[in-house]
């Protein structure tokens, strides 16, 4: 992070933490779609979703000078962002408060997990548990690399489950053989 921060600076930091979470996203998350080119699909959707997201994030951090606040605000109002913008391109806008409240609390939770593992694992305790296996510099930089797998875990389980609840009427279609709506 200290390298590409001073190469790029913080906003380039997270620039390129965008376009390797939107990479991966098409990937993992077009699976989830329903119909054929759902990868294609959800880079798209995923894309709009993520910019939404990062952009309440970033103001609430930069506005809010890099505070707990800040991460909290942006946190909340982000997800709340991407939850919006998911179910709106899935056509399910009445899904939105119900799909934003499961992604605010994986994302809390993945979040707090994570801070807990990234605090733990460098200090006394990570001491313990690995022994003479790792010293403390590198302890850190597993706890950092930790931090990003629990985080983008439990975030991306809300976003799979979003992408999943949106298309609840797709699935209930064709199911029932009801004609899908043509048109949106």
């Amino acid at each position: 992070g200290k390298v590409l921060t001073q190469a790029v600076g913080e906003p380039g930091l997270y620039a390129l933490c965008a376009l390797v979470f939107i990479g991966l996203a098409g990937v993992v998350f077009g699976q989830l779609v329903i119909g054929p080119g759902g990868t294609a699909r959800i880079y798209g959707l995923f894309t709009l979703a993520f910019a939404a997201y990062s952009v309440v994030w970033s103001a609430a951090w930069f506005g809010l000078r890099g505070t707990l606040t800040a991460e909290v605000v942006g946190a909340v109002l982000g997800s709340v962002a991407m939850a919006s913008v998911l179910a709106w391109g899935f056509g399910a806008g009445r899904e939105i408060p119900r799909v934003a409240l499961v992604l605010v609390l994986l994302n809390a939770l993945g979040y707090f997990l994570g801070e807990v593992w990234w605090r733990w694992l460098p200090g006394e305790g990570g001491a313990q548990l690995l022994g003479e296996m790792f010293n403390r510099p590198q302890r850190s930089m597993l706890a950092m690399l930790g931090w990003g797998v629990v985080v983008g875990g439990f975030f991306g389980a809300g976003v799979g489950f979003a992408i999943h609840h949106c298309q609840h009427e797709i699935r209930t279609r064709l199911r029932t053989g009801i004609p899908l709506r043509s048109g949106g």
